[in-house]
């Protein structure tokens, strides 16, 4: 009986550590993001920097959600590191740092491996544009969400369900 306890603890820890959850902005501390900062489940992986902003002077709309924060990534080794389950979609709300060009978010598998890339355009703060595609995770595990080349990014949503 010990035995079969143990089993189904151990199986119903093993479903949660690959949860849907999601990541917003609004919820993260005002600041420099430390190596291990974890929000909701989404461990921040900075190595150039990455801060959270305040903007709640000036909340960036995107329809009808606010974003009184913003994520600042300063390139492609800052992440955001999440676990997933295979089939899970994940949607990120995101721009480019860049007011003149659009950059490419990634997403990768743990081993650093690209298994998809979303356009982030420019940033413009009078009519700001959001990424609009999503990913289909193609196994359980870990997956980063970072920069494909060059420069940083604002993100403002991660969803996984």
């Amino acid at each position: 009986m010990k035995k079969l306890i143990t089993l189904a603890c151990m199986a119903v820890m093993a479903v949660s550590a690959f949860a849907a959850g999601n990541l917003k902005a609004d919820d993260c501390k005002v600041g420099a993001a430390t190596a291990g900062t974890t929000v909701n489940g989404f461990k921040f992986v900075p190595e150039k920097g990455i801060t959270v902003e305040d903007k709640s002077k000036e909340p960036v709309k995107n329809g009808d959600i606010a974003y009184k924060k913003r994520i600042k990534t300063n390139g492609m080794r800052d992440a955001i590191q999440f676990s997933a389950k295979a089939g899970e979609v994940v949607t990120i709300v995101a721009t480019s740092k860049s007011k003149e060009e659009a950059r490419q978010l990634a997403v990768r598998d743990a081993k650093g491996k690209k298994i998809a890339t979303i356009n982030a355009p420019a940033w413009n703060a009078n009519s700001p544009s959001f990424t609009s595609e999503t990913v289909t995770i193609p196994a359980d595990g870990d997956y980063l969400i970072n920069a494909a080349a060059g420069g940083g990014l604002y993100i403002f949503e991660i969803d996984v369900k």
